[in-house]
């Protein structure tokens, strides 16, 4: 059968609209995973997202927000964030939990260190924890106690062993309306080490998995989170990891396959897997 040419775009500004459109695809897909219109760094006058809405077949919002804005497309369906199971492990309960430097609980945050994230938190975490930050730093961190572990870039593939010491890991994000459309990447990758997670009420969409995770909505709550993290039942870290498996990578890959299928059986019948 004849070749079938699909194109995913997350990019949804003139120039690289006009690219997808010129290759002449067969199935035209959004990846919708960002709040452009509140991006402060993004160039408005640039931005087209109407007009790929219209002209794009398969719509795929992550959060919450960008699904309440497609959700009248006829093709949207919700892709949220998953995870690479090769990649990511279970951490295992231990006695040596919580015997960081000076006996402080280890908090772990691994991603753009940036205006995204809330700051000042951070500094009051380093200086009532022992902080480690993995993750490309764009910002000042001069706030940071001193004992704060900056660790810069790792490989994806590497994470994992900046976690298997690690007691809570974080969700710091900052109070932002761009924020308000972020469905972490993260999550789920967190979630696959079954440790507790604690997060500040900045994102809507974790509201949903709340139950797996601590959401708290002022500084002071977030380091009672944190203190009484290991103190939590075994069925918390049950949850985390069986919602893990339900997100990874090949089960979601098969969702996606199945509705770009679907999107050619609309158009011009079934698609040729073969080709």
């Amino acid at each position: 059968g004849a070749h079938r040419c699909v194109v995913i775009t997350a990019l949804p500004f003139h120039l690289p609209h006009r690219l997808a459109r010129a290759l002449q695809p067969d199935l035209l897909v959004y990846l919708c995973h960002t709040h452009w219109a509140a991006d402060p760094r993004a160039p408005q006058s640039e931005l087209c997202e109407p007009i790929v809405l219209q002209e794009a077949d398969l719509v795929l919002p992550d959060s919450d927000l960008l699904y309440q804005r497609c959700r009248s497309h006829p093709g949207v369906r919700r892709l949220p964030a998953m995870v690479a199971l090769d990649r990511f492990r279970e951490v295992p309960p231990s006695p040596e939990r919580g015997r960081g430097p000076g006996g402080r609980l280890r908090c772990t945050y691994y991603g753009g260190i940036s205006w995204r994230l809330d700051l000042p938190l951070l500094a009051e975490v380093s200086r009532r924890f022992q902080l480690r930050l993995v993750g490309p730093v764009r910002t000042d961190l001069t706030g940071l106690a001193p004992q704060t572990e900056i660790v810069g870039t790792v490989r994806h593939e590497a994470l994992q062993r900046h976690l298997d010491d690690t007691d809570v890991l974080l969700l710091p994000y900052a109070h932002h309306e761009f924020m308000r459309g972020i469905m972490p990447a993260k999550l789920f990758e967190y979630l696959a080490t079954g440790l507790p997670i604690v997060a500040t009420d900045a994102l809507p969409t974790l509201h949903q998995y709340a139950h797996v995770l601590r959401i708290a909505s002022t500084h002071e709550s977030f380091m009672r989170a944190i203190q009484e993290s290991p103190h939590e039942g075994s069925s918390l870290r049950a949850a985390r990891l069986s919602l893990a498996r339900e997100h990874s990578v090949a089960a979601w890959m098969d969702r996606l396959v199945d509705w770009i299928e679907e999107g050619f059986r609309q158009q011009a019948g079934p698609v040729d897997r073969s080709a």
